[in-house]
C-alpha cells in the first residue's frame, strides 16, 4: 500500500494536481470546478512534462548542429530550456519544492509579518526548477535536496513581494551595480 502512494505521489502532475485541488476546495469553489480544474492541472503538467522532453531532447541534438554550423560552442540561454532540462531530470522534486515552497510561503506569511502571498505560478515553477538543479550540483539530494530547497522557496515567495530588503536596508539595483563595479576595479 505504502509503495502505491509513493509511486502515486511520485508523478509531478500529481502533486501538482494535488495542489490545485487542496486550493480549488480551499476557494470553497463547486464539486464540478473542483474536479475540472483538477483535472485540467494534470492534463496541463503532462503536457507541459512532453513539451519539455521534446524541447531537452532536441537541445542534445541542436547544440552540436549549431557548434558544427556556427563554429561556436555554448549554450542556449533561455529559462525555457533550463526549465525542459531540469523538469526532464528532476521532475518530481521540482514539483514537491513547490508544492513545499508555497506551504512555507504561507507559514512565514501567517506566522511573522511579511503578509504576502506568492500566487505567480510559472515563477514558481522556474524558482524551484532552478533550486532543484543548484541544489543538485552541491551536492543536495532525496530529502534534504526538497527541505533545504522549499524553505528557500517559501522565504523568497515572502521576501520578493515584500521587498523589505531593498527598501529597510537600501539595496537597489543601481547600488548593487555600483558595488559590483568597486569589487571590479580593485
Amino acid at each position: 500500500m505504502i509503495n502505491f502512494i509513493v509511486s502515486f505521489l511520485d508523478q509531478p502532475a500529481i502533486v501538482v494536481g494535488i495542489m490545485a485541488l487542496i486550493g480549488l476546495i480551499a476557494l470553497k469553489k463547486p464539486v464540478s470546478q473542483i474536479v475540472t480544474g483538477t483535472f485540467k492541472t494534470i492534463i496541463g503538467f503532462i503536457i507541459f512534462q512532453l513539451g519539455s522532453g521534446a524541447i531537452a531532447d532536441n537541445l542534445n541534438i541542436l547544440g552540436p548542429a549549431f557548434q558544427s554550423a556556427f563554429h561556436i560552442q555554448g549554450v542556449v540561454p533561455t529559462n525555457e530550456a533550463v526549465i525542459a532540462l531540469v523538469q526532464k531530470n528532476f521532475g518530481t522534486e521540482m514539483a514537491l519544492i513547490m508544492a513545499f515552497g508555497f506551504i512555507v510561503n504561507i507559514l512565514i506569511a501567517r506566522l511573522t509579518s511579511l503578509k504576502y502571498i506568492f500566487l505567480t505560478g510559472h515563477h514558481m515553477l522556474f524558482m524551484a526548477g532552478l533550486l532543484a538543479a543548484i541544489l543538485s550540483v552541491l551536492g543536495f539530494k532525496g530529502p534534504e535536496l526538497i527541505i533545504v530547497a522549499s524553505l528557500l522557496l517559501g522565504a523568497t515567495m515572502v521576501i520578493t513581494p515584500a521587498n523589505i530588503l531593498f527598501e529597510k536596508y537600501g539595496f537597489t539595483v543601481q547600488n548593487i551595480v555600483e558595488s559590483a563595479k568597486k569589487l571590479c576595479n580593485k
